[in-house]
């Protein structure tokens, strides 16, 4: 997933939950329990379950950012969510949402996509 903003990562939790050792890498985790507390510095947001009623104005409000929105809650990508995590019987999969990421100037890879079963896409087409 490619942005405009190439600074160190950032990544956000917004509700309640555990992440357990999310990356390797220099990152920093900030918690946050409301979506106006999400600023320039998160890049990647996890929205937990505990924000389920929520959802709708919380993805409203980040639309149009340069974030990466995640959640495993159920209609996530759908709704707006740009990807969202599946759990299946032996595998994690995930749904990217094209339409979302596009709005928020990110592109995903093609390899991601591969993976990926993709909602919300994004017609190249002009309307006659």
């Amino acid at each position: 997933v490619r942005g405009t903003n190439r600074l160190s990562k950032i990544e956000c939790l917004l509700g309640l939950g555990r992440i357990k050792d999310i990356t390797r890498s220099k990152t920093h985790l900030h918690r946050l329990s409301q979506s106006d507390a999400v600023d320039t510095r998160c890049q990647i947001v996890f929205i937990s379950e505990s924000k389920h009623a929520f959802i709708k104005p919380i993805l409203q409000s980040l639309q149009n950012r340069p974030i990466l929105t995640l959640s495993d809650m159920a209609n996530f990508a759908e709704q707006g969510g740009i990807l969202q995590f599946t759990a299946g019987k032996k595998r994690i999969g995930f749904l990217i949402n094209l339409k979302s990421a596009k709005q928020s100037n990110l592109t995903i890879a093609a390899p991601l996509l591969d993976l990926a079963t993709v909602v919300g896409s994004v017609s190249n087409k002009t309307e006659e």
